[in-house]
């Protein structure tokens, strides 16, 4: 059962449905481990609950929970993007009862092995009792063999392009952020490379290059929800463009620091909720030293980016802001055909896009780090066609939207004046693609 749903009973229930629930989580936590933050959420919801009788029996259950067997989970990152792997998978119509890490193997059954003992590590038997491993054949694979059709979440290790004829990559978002491709035409490239999709500003490709003495790959970690018929599958991505990069992939996701002030921060920053259907994308440079004969990867690794759903890139803020326009001038915002925070298209909801783009549109044709909020409603050349998303509460839409999520660390909001703070951002206008 996913964490969210007895929380919601728990909230919004009645006080039966309240008792019922309290009285289920110490079994449902032997099959579904819970998290130190969902224990947290657990007593702050007993701190609140004002029937007697409930919170009697809500004391009881969660003492029970704290002392069964069944480990609270520890905060991490990695634990968060596998929560829906550890749910405890009850029957269903369909007959999904379980989750899967997929791998690919060749003629020798090897493939990607540091990878998937670092995940394994992270997995153990007794908090993902549902978590099943499996290999897929590289030349011939046989999926029904693998039993798709039983999983709730899957985790492939690996570009997807090695899991042929897998029909659950068909139905992978158009929209993901990061793809991974075959080489280029140019002979010399011999390795897959990491592409970052823009769909106005045109692709960014982040090779795989190696000498003699050091390979630098690129690699993503992403985590998406898919339909399948009646049903919803988490899909985990951990892949690089050779295999040291998805090695990095994997003991970046399993070492990545997380606990419940950066995920607070986090959801402050995207302006949305965290939780186990969140869209995460994220690319990695990762380096090591090329040895003769080979030996294990000793990596280095370089965060580029990290994306919740449309959210900007939180591992830091933009230091430079581009508008592109057809001619390469602006005059108004209607010139602004895309916006680009360094080199990563913006993908804001459309009031928050709007405002950002005027607001940028402003500083640099005034060339003014600061501006009167009351006063942007009405400049033409930021609303050429009159419509302001912003004309009721502006100054509370500018710091509780702009100043909040999208441009966080870079403007400030005080006594009616929005500033950019000194060399905290370049802005600047380019051609478009």
């Amino acid at each position: 059962m996913e964490f969210a749903a007895p929380k919601e009973r728990l909230r919004h229930g009645s006080a039966a449905a309240r008792k019922e629930t309290w009285k289920l989580l110490p079994k449902e936590h032997v099959e579904h481990p819970y998290s130190a933050r969902e224990v947290k959420e657990l007593r702050d919801l007993l701190l609140d609950e004002e029937d007697l009788d409930v919170r009697t029996t809500g004391m009881i259950c969660l003492d029970r929970v704290l002392h069964l067997t069944g480990p609270v989970l520890e905060e991490s990152f990695h634990n968060w993007i596998f929560q829906s792997f550890r749910q405890a998978h009850t029957e269903s119509r369909s007959g999904r009862k379980r989750s899967l890490v997929v791998t690919v193997c060749d003629h020798e059954y090897v493939r990607d092995v540091q990878a998937q003992v670092e995940v394994a590590r992270h997995l153990p038997a007794d908090r993902y009792p549902h978590t099943v491993f499996r290999h897929a054949a590289l030349h011939s694979p046989d999926w029904a063999d693998v039993e798709l059709n039983k999983a709730e979440a899957i985790c492939f290790i690996g570009r997807p392009s090695l899991f042929k004829d897998c029909r659950i990559i068909d139905h992978f978002p158009p929209d993901l952020r990061f793809s991974i491709e075959p080489p280029g035409p140019d002979e010399s490239e011999t390795f897959f490379r990491v592409c970052q999709n823009r769909p106005k500003a045109g692709r960014l490709i982040f090779p795989t290059t190696q000498d003699a003495a050091r390979r630098h790959d690129h690699a993503i970690v992403q985590r998406f929800v898919i339909p399948m018929g009646a049903q919803k599958v988490t899909v985990v991505i951990i892949a690089g463009g050779s295999s040291l990069g998805t090695f990095g992939a994997a003991q970046w996701l399993t070492s990545f620091p997380w606990n419940a002030e950066r995920t607070s921060e986090y959801a402050r920053v995207s302006g949305e909720t965290i939780d186990g259907s969140t869209r995460v994308e994220a690319l990695l440079k990762v380096s090591a030293a090329v040895h003769n004969p080979a030996r294990p990867w000793r990596t280095e690794i370089e965060e580029k980016s990290l994306f919740l759903n449309k959210s900007r890139n939180l591992l830091k803020p933009p230091t430079r802001i581009a508008l592109a326009t057809d001619s390469g001038t602006l005059q108004n915002a209607d010139d602004v055909r895309y916006m680009l925070f360094d080199e990563d298209e913006a993908e804001f909801a459309s009031f928050d896009y709007a405002a950002a783009v005027a607001v940028c549109v402003k500083y640099y044709l005034d060339q003014r780090p600061e501006m009167s909020i009351s006063g942007l409603p009405g400049d033409k050349r930021l609303w050429p066609n009159g419509n302001s998303p912003v004309k009721g509460g502006v100054v509370n839409f500018l710091r509780d939207h702009l100043q909040r999520h999208n441009f966080n660390g870079i403007v400030e909001v005080a006594a009616g004046v929005l500033s950019f703070k000194p060399g905290g951002c370049k802005i600047e206008v380019v051609r478009a693609n």
